[in-house]
């Protein structure tokens, strides 16, 4: 099974797995006409609470989902040597990562490539460092590598 396909069933697994939760918490919801005892009102927040955590949960999945559509599209892409694919009113394409700083030990980044906040730690000035790399400068303890590719997807005109 691919890692979409897999995420995909992750995610209809917990909303199938707490439509329950969802239930419950609405009928407790409906029945606010009423004066609540206090057993109801703590039973009403934990529904509140389950429901929450079903919402992260949701949400983590469905970033799966994209993750594992992203990698799967990027490896596409790779494997066929496709540069890019039209689809109704959009057109897919893979981009190269963008060139980025990576600190490897940022106590030997130079006070001088740093920014000073009002209180300690120093932390470096990645827009100076990157510049500088960028010109072909050294700046120890930093090096210029390439971000994860992404995918882009682009609205054309029809």
């Amino acid at each position: 099974m691919s890692g979409a396909a897999a995420a995909v069933e992750s995610l209809q697994d917990t909303l199938a797995r707490e439509h329950a939760y969802l239930v419950a918490a609405v009928a407790g919801y409906s029945a606010l006409r009423k004066p609540w005892e206090t057993t109801e009102i703590i039973e009403a927040m934990q529904d509140s609470a389950r429901l929450h955590l079903v919402a992260m949960d949701i949400v983590t999945a469905a970033k799966a989902v994209a993750s594992a559509a992203r990698d799967a599209l990027q490896l596409a892409f790779e494997e066929t040597g496709c540069p890019a694919v039209d689809i109704t009113g959009y057109r897919v394409s893979a981009q190269d990562g963008s060139r980025v700083v990576r600190i490897m030990d940022a106590s030997k980044i130079p006070h001088n490539y740093t920014t000073q906040p009002p209180t300690p730690p120093r932390e470096p000035d990645m827009k100076l460092i990157r510049t500088l790399l960028v010109a072909g400068d050294d700046v120890p303890g930093a090096e210029l590598s390439r971000s994860s590719p992404s995918i882009r997807f682009t609205k054309r005109s029809t």
